[in-house]
């Protein structure tokens, strides 16, 4: 690479040659070329031409197509000093301050573009930023990428906004994933969300290839269902399938065809939703109140009624406090998943007052 004797090799600033005279003109012009350079702050990068009536130290970065004193200046920095526009010649890694933008931008050597970290609102909300790294690179499939020990969302309480704070993950058709994954040194070990259908899903994995399904709530009627089962408690801790499990209603004013409510409220309708198979083994009724006589209820499953093999039935005296039990073990009533199961009154000689236990065990 040769080296030129008369200018400095970045700046170009003009050495003063030995023997030379005038000596004090070829320092102010170095002096002016500095002052022009350092700390680069233009009015403006759109102009092509000078203006009619610049102001000492003026500055622009010429836009392409340059015209008038600025032909052949396209992308340098146009520097007016002593009543005289000066052509400053940018190198790569050269910083300015774009005043009317409010943005510093950097010469990449063949254009003037936006230096990382100086983004406008403007560009943030017209998305022409690509990618976004906090603390770490964003990349083509990752293009917003953040290395954190926390993240905070929060309500607006400066705009101010609602008080609401929502954040949505849409997906383009019902065969793909909306969905967050949880991981362990870059290994999935949990998911939740629409998991390849609109069914709402969580799953999780001992090794980020093989993954169970534990949770799903069915998308069109809000049902829950537990396809790994559920984990017990006590001395004889494993899934719910060896465990027993007591749902509990009751019934005011019975009539032929009414059923035992279930949760609030009295209804005629179904009872609770079994969330995977499994069978009722035993159920037991408590009368409080009502005309003495014989009381007779069926357990009904979505399908219907079931027969006189799952009756519960007992002849009240009159008097408050009365039980009775039937043991359904010999030949117990089935269920799948989804079924619901309530009991209906099928005799009875006057309104009544009832409480309704059955016990089930899940396959």
């Amino acid at each position: 690479m040769s080296i030129d004797p008369e200018n400095t090799a970045l700046l170009k600033l003009p050495y003063i040659m030995p023997s030379q005279a005038q000596k004090h003109v070829t320092h102010n012009e170095a002096i002016r070329l500095l002052d022009g350079l350092t700390q680069v702050s233009v009015l403006d990068r759109d102009w092509t031409a000078p203006p009619d009536t610049p102001e000492e130290g003026d500055r622009y970065i010429v836009a392409e197509g340059a015209s008038d004193g600025w032909e052949g200046w396209d992308s340098n920095i146009a520097y007016f000093a002593d009543g005289a526009w000066i052509r400053l010649v940018q190198r790569i890694g050269w910083l300015a301050w774009v005043e009317d933008e409010a943005r510093f931008v950097v010469w990449n050597g063949s254009a003037w573009t936006d230096a990382i970290g100086n983004l406008t609102a403007d560009d943030l909300a017209s998305g022409v930023v690509p990618m976004i790294g906090v603390n770490t690179a964003a990349d083509g499939y990752n293009r917003f990428a953040i290395k954190s020990d926390a993240a905070l969302f929060s309500y607006d309480d400066v705009t101010p906004g609602s008080g609401h704070i929502r954040a949505t993950v849409n997906k383009a058709g019902a065969d793909k994933d909306a969905g967050f994954i949880f991981q362990t040194a870059w290994s999935a070990r949990a998911l939740f969300g629409l998991l390849g259908n609109d069914d709402f899903s969580i799953k999780v994995s001992p090794d980020g290839a093989a993954y169970h399904t534990a949770l799903v709530v069915d998308r069109n009627n809000g049902l829950v269902k537990f396809p790994g089962g559920l984990w017990g408690t006590g001395s004889s801790a494993g899934t719910l399938g060896a465990q027993a499990l007591a749902f509990t209603g009751g019934l005011d004013g019975s009539a032929l065809g009414q059923r035992i409510s279930f949760g609030s409220g009295q209804t005629i309708g179904d009872g609770p939703c079994m969330p995977f198979s499994g069978k009722v083994v035993a159920a037991t009724m408590s009368q409080q109140s009502g005309t003495a006589g014989t009381y007779t209820l069926e357990a009904v499953k979505s399908s219907g009624r079931q027969g006189a093999s799952y009756r519960l039935s007992h002849s009240y005296g009159g008097s408050g406090g009365q039980h009775a039990i039937a043991d359904f073990h010999s030949a117990m009533l089935a269920f799948a998943a989804g079924d619901r199961i309530s009991f209906e009154v099928v005799e009875q000689p006057g309104p009544a007052a009832f409480t309704v236990t059955f016990f089930v065990v899940f396959d």
